[in-house]
């Protein structure tokens, strides 16, 4: 059903889309791979759509497609990483290091005991960054490291490879699916 949405543009089959997790990541993947943000109408967090799809376009390096006023979903305290992914300017970041943290840093960056996020998000921020699935291998929470060779695959490379390194069986399946979309649309 989640292929299907997709590929029809349609993100109102994804409420038929079981488990919710996978329904989630339906309706962000309508919203990013047909550039088509109003899909984010149909999430069940629309402020978490809009992330991802900035984010999405961000990792893809479709920077033509990014619109400041998307940042306009975030609360003014949450603008700073949208706008700074909008405008590839991490200056608007200012000292935050959970802004900071998507873009370029060295791994040491991850042991700030600053960061919002955990050290395994900051991990994950490198590899993507760095375009290095590697760094994945290197996370110490499964749930953390899961999520980072899953982003690889639907952003940085559809290698299934990444896949089977996924603990979790649903996000597996989710991450074959990513891959086969991705070179589809490739």
């Amino acid at each position: 059903m989640a292929c299907r949405a997709i590929v029809e543009n349609n993100p109102e089959l994804c409420a038929k889309v079981e488990p919710p997790i996978q329904k989630k990541t339906c309706v962000n993947e309508v919203a990013r791979i047909n550039d088509n943000i109003a899909s984010c109408d149909f999430s069940d967090d629309k402020k978490d759509c809009v992330g991802s799809y900035l984010a999405g376009l961000y990792w893809d390096e479709k920077y033509n497609l990014m619109d400041r006023k998307y940042c306009e979903v975030f609360p003014d305290g949450d603008k700073d990483w949208c706008l700074a992914l909008v405008t590839q300017d991490k200056s608007v970041c200012g000292n935050n290091p959970a802004c900071l943290s998507l873009f370029i840093q060295p791994l040491s960056f991850c042991d700030n005991q600053q960061l919002s996020k955990s050290k395994g998000e900051c991990l994950r921020d490198r590899a993507m960054t760095q375009k290095d699935p590697a760094i994945c291998g290197t996370i110490d929470d499964i749930n953390d490291r899961d999520r980072c060779y899953f982003n690889i695959v639907g952003h940085i490379n559809p290698d299934i490879s990444f896949c089977s390194k996924i603990s979790d069986p649903e996000l597996e399946q989710e991450c074959l699916t990513n891959a086969a979309v991705k070179l589809l649309i490739n």
